[in-house]
Formats: structure tokens, sequence, C-alpha cells
């Protein structure tokens, strides 16, 4: 349904979220601040690649 690419980003943004989630007083802000305004481009990928495959089926 969607690329490898995709899905291994995906799957890093489930981790990142858990050390979040789990890990609050070790979270290295830069590297948060860095992830939120830099590494979000991968979600409109995931949205294209996903509306896509739902076009496909009908």
């Amino acid at each position: 349904m969607i690329a490898d690419d995709t899905r291994r980003k995906l799957e890093e943004a489930v981790g990142f979220r858990n050390v979040l989630a789990h890990r609050y007083g070790d979270i290295d802000h830069d590297v948060v601040y860095r992830v939120l305004h830099d590494d979000l481009q991968w979600f409109e990928t995931f949205q294209q690649e996903l509306a896509q495959w739902l076009q496909q089926q009908t």
C-alpha cells in the first residue's frame, strides 16, 4: 500500500513517539525541534501514497 521508505519513516515516528512519551526528562530538545521542523515532509508522502491506493480500490 505504501513504499518501503515511507513505512520505515512511520516506524521511526512510532519509536520517536515512544521516546517522547516514556523518557520525557531525557529528551534532547534540539532533536525534537529538528524533527518537528525538518523531518515531517514524509507525512505528506504517506498521505499521497495512501490516497493513491484508496483511489485504485474504487
